[in-house]
Parts: C-alpha cells; structure tokens; sequence
C-alpha cells in the first residue's frame, strides 16, 4: 500500500545488462519447438499434465502443444464425473480413458486423454485400464499425412519379470 516508485534508485550498470539482455542476447534452444517444425510434418506430444482439471487453461494456451496433430495426456486424473466440454481444446477431438474412482470421493490418480486434430479421421479406438496398466490405441489418418497407429501407455505399477 502506498508503495512510492520514486523511491527506488536503480544502478546504471543494471540498466546496461537489462539493455544488452533484452536487445543483443539470443537464447539458443536445445530442441526445435513444434511451432518451427514444418506443418506437414505429423507431430505427437506425450505430457504427465498431473491433473488435467488443474493445468487445462495451461494445455489450451501452450501454442507448442497446439501445433501438435495427436496430444496424448497422462495422469489426468480424471473421472466419469468430469463433462468432455470442461476439456475441449478447439480444433481437437477427445478420446478419454478414465480410471475407476475409487470407494473414497477422491479423484483416481491416473488416467489418459488424447487429443485428436479434429481434421484427422479416427479408424479405430482401443481403451483399457486398470489400476496397474492403461493405455489408449488410436488408428488415424491426419489430412495430408498418411496413416499412423498411435499408443498411449501408463504403467502404474512395476511388475517383476
């Protein structure tokens, strides 16, 4: 409250760094994003979004993950309570598997989501859960870019082979 801007003094050395930062420094990625790889190429993105009801408005702003033609999601932790509208993302199809809920109220701790280009057409969807394995199959064909098989897994226990 009543904070005075005038108050603070700022050295000019800082201004000079914050100069030089802003207008002469390049930050060099390790990764191409997906917004500069070509647009005919088919992109798949595979997140862990560890609740997808907490982190949607993140997923549905990240212009990376939405130049990707298939978004496959983990851990979303999902139910049948939770309506498809809440999770559209405009310009995909929603192909959910969702885990049991438990006998308590909490939310299941697992739990897939892929998001499809709704330009792409969808052969075949295969769905399987439970509480050590899950996955999501999905045959499609993207516009333009042939046809692929995509498999989403998670793993939710270890077992000993």
């Amino acid at each position: 409250m009543n904070f005075n801007e005038n108050a603070l003094a700022v050295d000019e050395k800082v201004n000079v760094e914050m100069s030089r930062l802003r207008n002469d420094s390049i930050l060099d990625l390790c990764y191409i994003p997906l917004y500069d790889v070509d647009s005919t190429q088919f992109k798949i993105v595979l997140n862990n979004v560890r609740s997808l009801h907490k982190h949607i408005s993140d997923i549905k702003h990240d212009q990376n993950l939405l130049c990707a033609d298939i978004i496959g999601l983990a851990e979303t932790r999902l139910c049948e309570n939770d309506e498809d509208r809440l999770y559209e993302i405009a310009g995909y199809d929603i192909v959910r598997n969702d885990q049991d809920r438990t006998a308590s109220l909490t939310r299941p701790h697992h739990g897939l989501i892929m998001y499809v280009r709704t330009d792409s057409e969808i052969h075949k969807i295969h769905r399987y859960s439970s509480s050590n394995f899950e996955f999501i199959f999905a045959s499609v064909s993207p516009v333009g870019k042939g046809h692929c098989q995509v498999l989403s897994i998670q793993i939710t226990q270890v077992f000993d082979v």
